[in-house]
């Protein structure tokens, strides 16, 4: 590759993480970038139902047992600023302030022409993108693109943000997990607290489950099943969905665990053992539904 061409997708790579910064934080985008993301009637009550309400793109929802902002999730995240020297955001494990913060590196790789600054980058790079933002982005953007398809190419332009920054970091994704993914508990594991009814809350926790459900994914399963919900967080409409037609509610949350296992197996291809956790999760969800299921 000769320096133009590098220096050229270097800053296709910034523009872009600057265009993902402006659709996870502006309610109102400029015509001309809803055009070109194809996002269809984007108006600012779609920005809010997506990014403040149903999927908020925070690492602490992801990556946390309770699924929650804040907590440890956020604690890692925040550690990483105060390990390498610098004052720590006010969210740290927001999805665009992690962006923001890898633009900034490879703002330098565009700017230094100093070996040691350049090598320190490609160490911070390297750390940053395994640790997090690969152990959930490539799950939260399969998951939004899913729930809503209008932001399918914006989904799909960071999907290749991601396997180009792994391809040219060489990173071992096939034989080693992030240290957030390394002691998951997963659905039947001793110690993680599932209660009798159905451990609602852990079913709507990513990390617990395997499972990143939405509220449209609510009111499909309310359509295909027959059942009564209404709107509010994923517990409460998961309760009354389960509330109304426990049985039919429950065999559709066994098909959503193998829809979602077929979408993970599809990633393990680019991000290997995260996948494989990922998928881990939602198989030992499916068995311990299924187990459920036998009993009602």
């Amino acid at each position: 590759m000769s320096k133009v061409d590098g220096t050229s997708q270097l800053s296709e790579r910034i523009e872009l993480l600057k265009i993902a910064r402006e659709v996870l934080v502006s309610p109102k985008l400029h015509p001309e970038l809803i055009a070109a993301l194809d996002l269809g009637n984007y108006t600012p009550e779609v920005h809010t139902q997506v990014f403040a309400i149903d999927l908020k793109p925070y690492a602490s929802i992801y990556l946390s047992e309770v699924a929650t902002l804040g907590g440890e999730a956020r604690d890692v995240a925040a550690g990483y600023y105060r390990a390498i020297g610098l004052p720590v955001p006010q969210e740290p494990d927001a999805l665009f302030t992690m962006f923001e913060h890898y633009q900034g590196l490879i703002e330098t790789l565009e700017s230094s022409k100093d070996d040691l600054t350049l090598e320190r980058v490609r160490h911070l790079r390297s750390a940053f993108l395994f640790e997090h933002l690969l152990a959930w982005v490539p799950f939260y953007l399969t998951a939004l693109s899913e729930s809503y398809d209008h932001f399918g190419l914006f989904s799909e332009a960071l999907f290749e943000f991601l396997r180009d920054e792994v391809e040219e970091l060489e990173l071992d994704v096939i034989g080693r997990l992030p240290i957030v993914l390394r002691d998951r508990r997963f659905f039947g594991d001793e110690g993680l607290n599932i209660e009798a009814k159905l451990s609602v809350s852990l079913l709507v926790s990513p990390f617990s489950s395997g499972l990143i459900l939405s509220q449209n994914d609510m009111f499909r399963c309310a359509r295909e099943t027959d059942a009564v919900t209404r709107p509010g967080t994923k517990s409460f409409m998961l309760e009354n969905l389960l509330g109304d037609r426990p049985k039919e509610v429950l065999q559709w949350l066994v098909c959503e665990c193998e829809r979602q296992e077929q979408l993970w197996s599809e990633l393990a291809s680019d991000f290997g053992e995260i996948s494989h956790s990922w998928l881990r999760a939602v198989q030992s969800t499916k068995s311990y539904l299924e187990g459920l299921h036998l009993v009602l």
